[in-house]
């Protein structure tokens, strides 16, 4: 009876169309929050081995940039990244940073 109160919806954004998308994204009736997924991000940019790649770097401050400009919207997360470490998103205006990754 109270799910819609307790569930916590996430979604990821891994890729270029996604990003061209956040505005729309965030904006579905229940999503809580965007969580950035810059190493999957820069992947699909074809930089998975450069993944303080200049180009996906200004694509995720595209999509931070559209999450966090609007109003009644969904709250942003991510990644922390040894090239962008936590205080670094906070001062971007991330709600919510995970340290831990699935690559190595």
């Amino acid at each position: 009876e109270e799910y819609e109160d307790e569930v916590l919806i996430m979604c990821q954004v891994e890729s270029e169309e996604a990003v061209k998308k956040i505005e729309e994204i965030a904006m579905v009736e229940g999503v809580d929050c965007i969580q950035m997924g810059p190493t999957d991000l820069s992947a699909s940019m074809g930089f998975l081995n450069d993944l303080g790649n200049k180009r996906a770097k200004e694509m995720l401050q595209r999509a931070e940039k559209g999450v966090l400009g609007l109003k009644n919207g969904a709250f942003l997360a991510g990644f922390a990244m040894p090239h962008d470490p936590p205080s670094e998103l906070q001062r971007r205006g991330y709600h919510m940073v995970s340290g831990a990754l699935d690559i190595g």
